[in-house]
């Protein structure tokens, strides 16, 4: 590498942003738990749907649907004012959808309310919103700007108020779950880091529609036999409500 191709990159306040993040997951004992699961039903009914609902869309609601079955899937650990398990009473699910803002990757963090309930065309349409509305007018994007344009000691009092103030802020700003997988681009996380009690993330397809399915969760919130029984049931879930689900979208409702 020549002197002339050497640089310094001044931080933006959305990397400040992955610092704060990093920061409050690296005191979480995370464990990984992992299911092959075979999904080759699921894929055929995607493949002839009239809407391609994405693969992470019916992850979430999979999941969701799992989790409202599940209170340990909705709790997390509070250690203010005193240590404590709290559990919200329906899932928020928190998908970083990779933006570009000033030439540079923006990691959006979309939240999605209680997508259990919602249609899976309504939740791919949610998606898409978050990958091409204007910047300018998300408001979360606005906030994370915000936040990330704050000296250190004010923006990391704002991420620690998020997080340790309470279980239902915790709940709204960082969801009771996320997704995390850039299998869209050709590979898979093994392992992850994250500040959430559950955190599903998944690799790639093989010839046979298998997908090793991983939960990474946080050890003092749940225990793993019952992240085991809960991945059972999310394969259980994805094969029977959600083909059922993709086969009934009728052809007028295609996703734009």
């Amino acid at each position: 590498m020549s002197e002339r191709s050497q640089r310094r990159i001044a931080l933006s306040p959305a990397r400040l942003n992955v610092f704060e993040l990093m920061r409050l997951s690296r005191n979480v004992p995370l464990v990984t738990a992992e299911r092959t699961m075979k999904l080759g039903p699921l894929a055929d009914a995607r493949r002839q749907s009239p809407d391609k609902i994405s693969w992470t869309i019916l992850f979430l609601k999979a999941f969701a649907t799992v989790a409202a079955r599940r209170p340990e899937l909705r709790r997390a650990f509070m250690s203010y004012p005193y240590a404590h398990l709290y559990e919200h009473p329906l899932s928020i699910g928190t998908i970083i959808v990779e933006r570009e803002h000033e030439g540079e990757p923006f990691p959006l963090n979309c939240r999605f309310r209680k997508p259990d309930r919602e249609s899976l065309v309504d939740l791919q349409k949610e998606l898409r919103r978050c990958q091409t509305v204007p910047l300018e007018e998300d408001k979360t994007f606005r906030q994370m700007s915000r936040i990330g344009k704050l000296p250190r000691l004010l923006r990391r009092l704002m991420w620690n108020m998020g997080y340790h103030w309470s279980g239902g802020k915790r709940a709204h700003y960082f969801g009771t779950f996320g997704i995390s997988s850039p299998a869209a681009e050709g590979a898979g996380l093994t392992s992850i880091l994250s500040p959430l009690s559950c955190t599903l993330h998944y690799g790639l397809f093989d010839e046979k529609n298998r997908l090793a399915m991983r939960l990474t969760f946080d050890h003092r919130a749940i225990d793993g036999a019952p992240v085991a029984r809960a991945l059972t049931e999310l394969e259980q879930v994805l094969l029977t409500d959600l083909v059922a689900e993709i086969r009934q979208i009728p052809a007028a409702s295609q996703v734009a």
